[in-house]
């Protein structure tokens, strides 16, 4: 190949061999020098691992001579526009032919060196091996056009299947006007032309009834774009995804339908069965409704466990408030008032009124439903403590000792708060009820943090649990304790509200005491 321009000097290649040596030659990718005739000047390791030349044999060949004729025209024609200035740099894969004459795929990433007045001196490549890429591209290739072909094969023989069965049906059999499911088959314009007894009964009209309408007349007003929208997609695509919708029987009564088709275009056929899930979908209502209240009466149980509790936190500052009401009127009564001990009792009456509005402050916004509350910003350390507010009392009460590890002040959870106070409540205690079966008595709340989410641990003076029990400990109604002291629930909602949360919720069988775990993503402002 003659040069396209110019040559480069010795001094120049020189200089850029001993630069490329000492910042290139541990690079990860292939890294090389070419002059614009299409010589190796420098090279580094990765490169003669790429290939299987050695640096002296690569030095002694053109990139000519090692790339795959089929891809040499491409790469030359992309060097010509850059030398024309066409082009600042290019990117291009194809195929060195190795050693030992296998061919290897690389992507190649071309720019041009200049001198001071704009003469190209040398040519820099990058060679990243994609070899295996392109060996697992071709395979899916391969794959992929299998799997079309098995497709169309078997799309074909459903296609005949389906023509050879009304042919040789014609009209509706015995399984037709027998099914239990609702049956019908449409024209694609939304006609019906068939209807089993099951349907029929289903929505009280007659075969006629139904048949002169479009069928859409008969859906509930409410569903009736979502059901356009799908059949539409039908009819375009073929694909479809499933549906349930609500129809008005003659009766006026309403009905939920689901539905599964298939489509015949050339026979201007839709087949479709359906089934009344009207009373599955009601129950599923009531069933959630009840999941619900029952997570409101396992919220108020923990309350309740912790009612004494909350009593003590309310009454201690009352009755240091009411005892300073006693100081204040004596001192009314003096003829000298202590003005320094008078500001004294008031900043103590204030703050314990703040400690009591506090708790109340709390319980208000536990006891609340906030299943439909959006998700904010809270801070961690506030959300502890705002719990801890009406559960230390018990936990004192029973003299169990409480030890938090520090959280620190910017860390913020995004979640439902009232739905993590709940968590953290029945963490807590479970760990009481288990703690106070203990010789020592402590509970211990530690800060957790890991590479992308944050949360607490509640470690307790306890064991742990039995290995027979751990599989279970998240379902609904299991328990470990004595019958009458827990509901079954309490981690069991506390799993699902995490699962919302797209956290997890954990029993460290690791531990050598009982210690549960609860993490949320860390998401930022």
């Amino acid at each position: 190949m003659q040069p396209i321009l110019r040559s480069t000097s010795l001094s120049t290649v020189r200089d850029c061999e001993y630069l490329f040596e000492a910042t290139f030659n541990q690079a990860a990718v292939g890294m090389s020098h070419i002059s614009l005739t299409g010589n190796w000047l420098s090279v580094n390791q990765k490169i003669c691992d790429i290939v299987g030349f050695s640096k002296d044999e690569l030095l002694k060949l053109t990139f000519q001579d090692i790339t795959h004729p089929d891809d040499l025209g491409p790469d030359l024609a992309l060097v010509e526009k850059m030398l024309r200035g066409e082009i600042q740099t290019y990117s291009l894969e194809k195929r060195y032919i190795k050693k030992d004459s296998s061919h290897v795929w690389i992507n190649l990433t071309v720019s041009l060196v200049k001198d001071d007045v704009g003469c190209p001196l040398y040519f820099i490549s990058v060679i990243e091996d994609i070899h295996q890429r392109k060996v697992m591209e071709n395979q899916l290739r391969r794959i992929h056009e299998e799997m079309e072909q098995m497709i169309e094969k078997r799309t074909a023989a459903l296609k005949i299947e389906i023509a050879e069965r009304k042919r040789a049906e014609k009209e509706r059999n015995s399984f037709f006007d027998l099914s239990s499911d609702l049956i019908a088959i449409f024209d694609y314009n939304g006609y019906l032309k068939a209807a089993n007894p099951s349907l029929r009964r289903c929505l009280g009209y007659s075969e006629k009834e139904l048949t002169s309408k479009r069928f859409i007349e008969f859906i509930h007003p409410d569903d009736l774009a979502r059901t356009l929208e799908i059949s539409a997609e039908f009819r375009s695509t073929g694909r479809f995804p499933g549906m349930e919708n609500r129809y008005i029987c003659k009766s006026g009564k309403i009905v939920l339908l689901s539905w599964s088709i298939t489509g015949v275009p050339e026979d201007d056929c839709i087949y479709a069965t359906a089934r009344d899930i009207t009373e599955i979908r009601r129950n599923e209502l009531e069933l959630t409704e009840q999941k619900m209240k029952l997570a409101a009466d396992s919220k108020m149980n923990s309350l309740g466990r912790m009612a004494s509790g909350i009593a003590h936190e309310i009454n201690n500052p009352l009755t240091i408030v009411y005892g300073q009401t006693s100081t204040l009127k004596k001192m009314a009564a003096s003829e000298q008032v202590d003005k320094s001990k008078l500001i004294s009792i008031s900043e103590s009456m204030g703050e314990m009124c703040r400690r009591i509005v506090e708790i109340i402050n709390g319980l208000r916004a536990f006891s609340r439903d906030a299943t439909n509350d959006p998700f904010e910003f809270c801070s961690l350390k506030q959300v502890l403590q705002d719990t801890l507010a009406f559960c230390q009392g018990k936990m004192q009460n029973q003299n169990i000792l409480l030890s938090l590890e520090p959280i620190p002040e910017d860390c913020e959870l995004y979640c439902r708060l009232a739905q993590i106070s709940q968590v953290i409540l029945n963490l807590l205690n479970n760990a009481k009820d288990a703690a106070v079966l203990t010789s020592e008595k402590w509970i211990r709340i530690e800060f957790v943090k890991n590479e992308d989410q944050i949360g607490l641990a509640v470690v307790d003076s306890g064991t742990g649990v039995d290995s027979d029990h751990v599989a279970h400990l998240f379902q609904p109604f299991y328990t470990t304790k004595e019958i009458g002291k827990g509901t079954g629930l309490g981690l069991s909602i506390s799993k699902g509200i995490i699962d919302v949360h797209d956290g997890r919720i954990y029993f460290d069988g690791e531990y050598p005491n009982t210690r549960f775990v609860f993490t949320l993503p860390i998401v930022k402002k």
